[in-house]
């Protein structure tokens, strides 16, 4: 199994072809290395990427749902992670 952990597109370039050349740019890595399946996360509420990607051939395989303590939030960082090390000792 291959990964991909990010796929960034430039504000001015958020269009279909640029996003299809990456996805192909990194099949075509994958199958470079031997990999038969590559899985790519993907943010349930960008439905952009989801329908396109859905078009293109792609299923979705599980769903993952990132957990919060509550009373942690407030130590997110930009990132949207809660920073554990504040309550995990």
């Amino acid at each position: 199994m291959a990964g991909i952990q990010a796929l960034a597109l430039h504000p001015a370039h958020t269009d279909q072809e640029s996003f299809r050349a990456l996805l192909e740019a990194s099949e075509g890595l994958a199958r470079a290395q031997g990999k038969q399946w590559l899985a790519a996360p993907v943010y349930g509420g960008h439905a952009w990427a989801l329908r396109h990607m859905l078009a293109w051939g792609y299923r979705v395989d599980y769903a993952l749902v990132r957990m919060v303590l509550e009373g942690t939030d407030a130590e997110c960082h930009t990132d949207g992670y809660a920073n554990l090390s504040a309550w995990a000792g």
